[in-house]
């Protein structure tokens, strides 16, 4: 069940939220220059909800778990105080599906599965959500990005991986979180996934 109008509706309204946080928090002071976005990333062309609203039903829409909802939104609160004053338009959701994985669309949502929330400790959570935020920050992605590299570059997603550290340690959370985070997704990826060797890379480089 997706829900599309609210879920639309939550798209129109809070579309570009992620990076007007992430620019105020950036241009706040010389210490958070590296959370600017760049001029790549400011300037992609969001897609419509439209669109969204679509890929979404094809992930097997958006869970009804409240319990799952309410642990989604609790990480993203948790990362507030890396944030500033404009957590509210952020939006994470919930997938109804039991793949282990988290994506961002450029300069749009976030959204995390149920397979991943269920496997994932609430710092880890957090770390996940980091990371797909770090995808808005200075990466400049033009295409949907997975948490588990799956349509990006490795370049891309070790800089989303490092920004994503930072919003954790400057959230007071454990940075360590985002390998052990990476490291679950890597378990549960195939044996013969050719993903796995790129994960380990990252939690390599991470520690």
């Amino acid at each position: 069940m997706s829900h599309a109008p609210n879920h639309l509706k939550l798209l129109a309204a809070g579309f570009l939220g992620v990076l007007t946080i992430v620019t105020i928090t950036g241009c706040s002071s010389p210490s958070r220059s590296a959370l600017s976005p760049s001029s790549a990333a400011s300037t992609t062309r969001a897609p419509t909800p439209k669109v969204v609203d679509q890929w979404v039903h094809k992930q097997g829409g958006l869970s009804t778990a409240h319990a799952d909802q309410l642990r989604a939104d609790a990480a993203l609160d948790t990362l507030a105080p890396a944030m500033g004053d404009r957590r509210k338009p952020v939006r994470v959701f919930v997938l109804a599906s039991d793949k282990v994985t988290a994506y961002v669309w450029p300069r749009g949502g976030i959204y995390v599965s149920r397979g991943l929330i269920q496997r994932l400790s609430e710092q880890e959570l957090a770390a996940a959500i980091a990371h797909e935020m770090g995808h808005l920050i200075d990466t400049g992605t033009t295409h949907i990005a997975t948490l588990e590299g799956a349509t990006g570059s490795d370049d891309h997603e070790m800089l989303a991986d490092a920004k994503g550290v930072q919003l954790l340690t400057r959230s007071g959370l454990n940075p360590a979180a985002m390998a052990t985070m990476l490291q679950k997704v890597h378990d549960a990826q195939p044996e013969n996934s050719p993903l796995r060797p790129r994960l380990q890379a990252r939690i390599d480089a991470l520690r």
